[in-house]
């Protein structure tokens, strides 16, 4: 990867973070906000506010979901000093020219994507990223079995259906 790639990381979870140190290790110049908490990798840059994240970047990543239910960014470590970041807040932000690209995007946030001239991108709509998360989604409503049921799954017969999506 090329050196002068630069790469804003906003939110996210352990996916998030494997994937920007990934990009950073790879030559990629990765800003992140509230993304890392305790030890953090030298080759990345942590912005202590979003708007300090958004400044010169050529891609924006959001992480899967980009946001929760009730449309805010899917932050688990924001600051509370910070502004709440729904997709309009963050396409007022941000310039026209810059892609963002995040997990499970709302017809309501592609709609207004398309509205204020951004780029953006479904990545949890790319197939590739379909199949590649059949597994996880099989071991989570695993581990969601185990923990809500009154028996044990051994000697259960128990079969995951379904291809990419959740069958």
């Amino acid at each position: 990867m090329q050196q002068h790639i630069s790469l804003t990381f906003l939110g996210g979870d352990a996916r998030s973070r494997a994937m920007a140190t990934r990009l950073a290790w790879l030559g990629a110049r990765v800003t992140a906000y509230g993304l890392f908490e305790g030890e953090i990798p030298s080759n990345i840059r942590v912005a202590s506010t979003v708007q300090g994240a958004l400044g010169d970047c050529h891609a924006i990543i959001l992480p899967m979901p980009a946001f929760d239910r009730e449309g805010k960014l899917f932050c688990p470590l924001r600051s509370p000093d910070d502004p709440t970041v729904t997709p309009e807040w963050l396409f007022a932000h941000i310039h026209r020219d810059v892609p963002v690209y995040g997990g499970r995007l709302s017809e309501t946030t592609l709609s207004l994507a398309r509205e204020r001239g951004i780029t953006l991108f479904d990545y949890a709509a790319m197939e590739e990223v379909q199949i590649r998360n059949a597994v996880p989604t099989v071991e989570g409503a695993l581990c969601l079995a185990m923990r809500t049921l009154d028996v044990t799954l051994w000697g259960a017969r128990v079969a995951g259906l379904g291809y990419g999506r959740i069958g």
